[in-house]
């Protein structure tokens, strides 16, 4: 017992330092800003609200927000979580990030629990599921990652805890289902629908507590949700088109599921070259000696297996892929690019129990096993033929990840943010910047300081609504001349009159390229060229 204790102890303490080690680095991108803003606006209104007295959140022509600029696409949970670590530990992009790393941190306890009834090593699974390259990314982020990967912790532990009281069950379970879909709306559904289905197929008595456990979970984010009158912006969904142009759909839906497989076998999670190599073992080994097939059996990997398919298939139909490059949304699934490697782990360790070896080279070989999983990327079909295009290719992600983390490599941003601290400046004076995915950005960092310049289309119901519920003096300060204009990498053709040009080189690819999924991630490295440069124009009476 001591010694399990301790055990445990010393992973919470490898967790901490890995989650928790320059968490000041890179500075927040975008989609982080946006939940640190809103966190701010929740301290100040109580309510996720779009609009801070100087800076507006309405980023994709008011997409993500209501008529009365409260926050709509993904539900609050993460902003509270925000609001909750600035509170505790001020405000800066540690204190940002700080509680969302606890919470990934807390997600260890219940996967231990799971795993201590399934493995022969608990502690080392779920360490290491916690400190691979594509989930410690997703942990140290100010968004909802952390926040679903516990939920479904949670769930796995519920589903395996003996309950006497099936009043009781059924109680734990919709309240985690209530703050799951709180968290984020479609990871809850597919999650839950997981857990129906499974139920259905193999549990009819859990059945009659899972259903109406994710129905009223459901129901208690569709209520708030439905109070939130949306404002038409620019949407992306191609479920749009399932009755429009069932052709194109059907077209767009097959790019997205096997984009969806290739992603997870590209960060890891799905390693499918590694995958074929246990199942040919398996196939070779003699009838009598193939009890590793039961891992197949455990509802544990059916529950992950069939929540697999099901996201994959539901992000898919619904919201397909992003960009040309057909990228799947890793960041919708952060639990799952953790988890679903574990029937993979517990399969191989199954394999090697059941071989005619001695018992310490067994304990030794299976560690062994999980560890070249997690550091190598050669047993991913995508390190050996890139099927997909635009993603970056590594031996292993280990040291480019914990790399970047240790070293605190800065990548521009920081001489940018600097630059505008340290000039004299007036409460109105405007910035643009373009891409426009990072106003969020300039705002957490700047915008006490300037007004940025929203992401609106002039004489738009986005525009209308912004009117009706701050004023039209207080929007129409945006529309100044800027004192600021940023441009990253396409610079414009000829300095405008009364500006002057600054060049910063820049070090990642792309503007938001801090984003935590290792499909679009740009690693900085300065012992390379530059990638471009960002370029800032400020008018000449900037010193005056």
């Amino acid at each position: 017992m001591v010694k399990s204790n301790l055990k445990i102890l010393a992973c919470i303490l490898i967790l901490g330092c890995a989650y928790l080690w320059n968490t000041d680095s890179p500075l927040l991108w975008g989609d982080e800003a946006g939940t640190a803003l809103f966190g701010e606006n929740i301290l100040k209104t109580g309510v996720s609200f779009g609009f801070d007295g100087r800076n507006l959140l309405v980023f994709g022509n008011c997409a993500s927000v209501s008529t009365s600029l409260l926050s709509k696409k993904i539900p609050w949970g993460q902003d509270y979580i925000a609001a909750i670590s600035i509170f505790l530990f001020g405000r800066s992009t540690s204190a940002a990030r700080i509680l969302f790393a606890l919470i990934g941190i807390a997600a260890f306890f219940p996967l231990y629990a799971v795993l201590k009834k399934k493995s022969a090593f608990p502690e080392l699974l779920a360490l290491l599921i916690l400190l691979s390259p594509q989930t410690l990314l997703f942990q140290r982020n100010a968004r909802y990652y952390s926040m679903v990967l516990l939920f479904f912790a949670i769930l796995l532990w519920l589903h395996d805890l003996g309950f006497k009281s099936e009043k009781q069950r059924f109680f734990l379970l919709s309240v985690c289902a209530a703050l799951f879909f709180h968290t984020h709306q479609l990871a809850a559904f597919c999650t839950m629908g997981s857990f129906v289905l499974f139920c259905l197929i193999r549990d009819r008595k859990s059945f009659k507590i899972y259903f109406p456990a994710a129905i009223a979970g459901g129901l208690c984010w569709l209520v708030f949700y439905l109070s939130l009158e949306g404002i038409p912006g620019k949407g992306v969904m191609i479920i749009n088109l399932l009755f429009k142009s069932p052709e194109q759909w059907f077209s767009l839906f097959i790019k997205g599921v096997a984009a969806g497989i290739l992603d997870l076998d590209h960060v890891g999670t799905l390693p499918l070259i590694a995958w074929g190599i246990v199942l040919v073992i398996f196939s070779l080994l003699p009838e009598d000696r193939k009890e590793a097939g039961s891992v197949f059996r455990d509802p544990l990997n059916q529950i992950i297996g069939i929540n697999l398919l099901f996201q994959i298939m539901v992000n898919a139909a619904v919201i397909g892929f992003e960009s040309n490059y057909c990228y799947a949304l890793l960041r919708y699934m952060p639990h799952l690019t953790a988890t679903g490697i574990i029937p993979l782990f517990l399969f191989i360790e199954k394999l090697i129990d059941d071989a005619q070896i001695g018992k310490r080279l067994r304990t030794g070989i299976i560690p062994a096993a999980f560890f070249l999983l997690i550091f190598s990327n050669s047993f991913s079909f995508s390190y050996w033929f890139e099927p997909l295009p635009g993603r970056p290719f590594r031996f292993s992600w280990l040291p480019a990840v914990y790399g970047e983390i240790i070293r605190k490599e800065t990548d521009g941003m920081e001489k940018l943010i600097d630059i505008l601290l340290k000039e004299k400046s007036d409460a109105e004076d405007v910035i643009y910047v373009e891409p426009v995915y990072l106003n969020e950005v300039l705002i957490f960092y700047v915008g006490d300081r300037y007004l940025v310049r929203p992401d609106v289309v002039r004489g738009s119901e986005c525009e209308k609504a912004i009117i009706d519920t701050v004023g039209e003096k207080a929007f129409s300060r945006f529309f100044k001349k800027p004192k600021w204009m940023i441009m990253f990498f396409d610079s414009l053709k000829e300095v405008p009159p009364e500006y002057e040009e600054i060049k910063l080189p820049f070090f990642r690819y792309l503007p938001d390229g801090s984003r935590p999924e290792l499909t679009r991630h740009c690693f900085v490295d300065k012992s390379e060229k530059n990638m471009g440069y960002i370029s800032l124009y400020r008018t000449y009476d900037f010193y005056d």
